[in-house]
């Protein structure tokens, strides 16, 4: 190329000015006979110094040159809403601070101690700081291609050559006898790929992005295990008091029935009256082994969240506890807030730019690549004289590959990878979706689900007044006992719904903050990260003691 030539890559991505007039590969002088110096001692020739000057400047040349062709990836802007279009929220807009920690606005040390066994134990934790480990040993691997490649080599060999295949015909008749030599050999090799096209810097650039993306998808995980393990927890204090209420439910039903057996006997009631009480007592004795089984389900459950065995945190959740009551006032974060909380959608945007860097690691491949090969050792017949200077060999120089026809395999290639771009821009795109439809069914969920729970607690106060009428009526002798009871098991049944309404609301509470992406934030989840890895380690080295 002349001074002054200017060469652009592709897509715009790679602009190059060549400053030198005698560019690597164009003239090469120190190829030419009369630039070496005489021989040395011992016939072996001196490296010339021009040799040394011209890869030096050719280096300079390369590295003034040198770019990165593919297309620089910028940042999606998607339109994002300014607000939430349930207008009835039972909040007031917050910020991204306002969800981290979200569980301990309950209140309940049993539900952050599990919280906290979690983030420790479970599984699918292990794998995410696992992939973490995988894509930083990518970077450094990665990044490693930048310098160059020093090996080194040492042999000995001793054979001779066959006397039937060497193909010389002697005049006379006469034969040729082989020698049987051992040859020692040592010696050192270097290799440099000059990134002149950016081909590892796309590399590079790809693999910090897959990176990101790996601590991403720990927080992500961290996300979805904290609202899950609040959710069992809550599903294991709901069937813990539904069980209470069941009982207290069948006692009472046990007495109805006992009443209405003696007013049988005396006359006063018929069988049916006693059939149906009977076949009311048999269909609460009937819900025992299902509460009873939805308890055991949800601690199992909690304990595969932990990553611990069934029976583990038995001592933990003995003691029987209140279903957590939803905060005062619910802080819900507005769209834009969403978009830099949520760690999925930080995920797929981290994937996007690695795919985009992807693409000009393949254009790279349509450019020749430079390398700067090396090597010297000592070869001789002797190990007296393996380190003498006439047993020394070397070579040093440029080498250009450039695969200038393939059959079209390096566009496909390229091709391929603008498609899987594509798939990530979708992907990107459907997540930002996925996020506000989460976050606006959670809100209406949460609000519709506050709503019932004012209508079923009007019911718990009808049924309580009707009771209360009911035990006055009894004690002035205008209605029997059986009214009574009743009356008490219509308060059981209202009882249980509040209390099955009032697990759905913070049940609809949690997805609403996963949806929000609380529950830690970016200093807080550095030292989970880094607590959970000091540990394994600690682990890691017992086992190998």
């Amino acid at each position: 190329m002349a001074a002054g030539t200017h060469w652009a890559g592709y897509a715009g991505g790679c602009h190059c000015i060549i400053q030198k007039k005698d560019a690597i590969g164009m003239r090469m002088p120190w190829l030419k006979r009369e630039n070496q110096l005489p021989a040395g001692k011992g016939g072996l020739p001196k490296m010339p110094i021009k040799l040394f000057r011209g890869v030096i400047g050719g280096m300079i040349t390369i590295l003034i040159v040198g770019c990165s062709v593919g297309p620089d990836y910028t940042k999606p802007n998607i339109p994002v809403p300014n607000r939430w279009s349930t207008r009835e929220l039972p909040s007031k807009a917050g910020h991204a601070g306002d969800v981290q920690s979200w569980w301990t606005a309950f209140n309940d040390p049993v539900l952050t101690q599990l919280i906290e066994m979690a983030t420790k134990g479970n599984l699918d934790v292990r794998q995410a700081i696992a992939r973490i480990d995988e894509s930083r040993a990518l970077v450094q691997a990665a990044t490693g291609r930048h310098f160059p490649e020093l090996g080194a080599s040492g042999s000995v060999l001793r054979g001779k050559l066959s006397e039937n295949a060497i193909g010389i015909s002697v005049p006379g008749g006469m034969s040729i006898e082989t020698v049987t030599e051992t040859t020692y050999s040592i010696g050192m090799s270097s290799a440099w790929e000059i990134d002149l096209f950016g081909r590892i810097r796309r590399t590079v650039e790809a693999a910090s992005a897959n990176y990101q993306a790996s601590i991403e998808d720990f927080h992500s995980v961290l996300v979805a295990l904290t609202a899950q393990v609040a959710a069992a927890y809550i599903d294991y204090r709901e069937y813990q008091h539904r069980l209470v209420l069941a009982r207290e439910r069948l006692n009472d039903i046990e007495k109805l029935r006992d009443l209405v057996a003696k007013r049988v006997e005396a006359g006063i009631a018929s069988k049916v009256e006693l059939s149906d009480v009977e076949s009311k007592v048999a269909e609460t004795k009937a819900q025992l082994p299902m509460l009873q089984n939805g308890l055991v389900v949800s601690r199992n459950r909690l304990c595969a969240l932990l990553g611990l065995p069934p029976g583990s945190i038995d001592d933990v959740l003995r003691e029987v506890r209140s279903i957590p009551a939803p905060p005062q006032e619910v802080l819900v974060s507005i769209p834009t807030e969403v978009v830099r909380q949520r760690p999925d959608i930080r995920k797929a945007e981290r994937r996007l730019a690695a795919q985009t860097a992807m693409i000009g690691v393949r254009v790279a491949d349509l450019y020749p690549r430079f390398s700067l090969l090396g090597s010297f050792s000592f070869s001789s017949l002797s190990v007296s004289t393996l380190l003498e200077s006439a047993s020394l060999g070397f070579n040093f120089g440029p080498t250009l590959t450039w695969n200038i026809f393939k059959g079209g395999v390096v566009r496909a290639q390229i091709k391929a990878e603008e498609a899987r771009t594509r798939q990530a821009l979708a992907a990107y795109e459907n997540t930002l979706i996925t996020a506000f439809k989460e976050v606006e069914n959670a809100i209406s969920t949460f609000r519709k689900s506050a709503d019932q729970l004012e209508s079923i607690k009007e019911l718990v106060r009808e049924r309580k007044r009707s009771l209360s009428l009911a035990e006055q009526l009894y004690k002035s002798g205008k209605q029997d006992y059986l009214s009574v009871l009743t009356a008490r098991l219509a308060v059981c049944a209202a009882e249980e719904q509040q209390l099955m309404q009032e697990a759905r609301i913070i049940q609809s509470l949690v997805m609403l903050y996963r949806a929000l992406g609380g529950g830690w934030s970016n200093n807080s989840l550095t030292t989970v990260l880094a607590e959970i890895q000091k540990e394994q380690a600690l682990i890691e080295s017992g086992r190998n003691k």
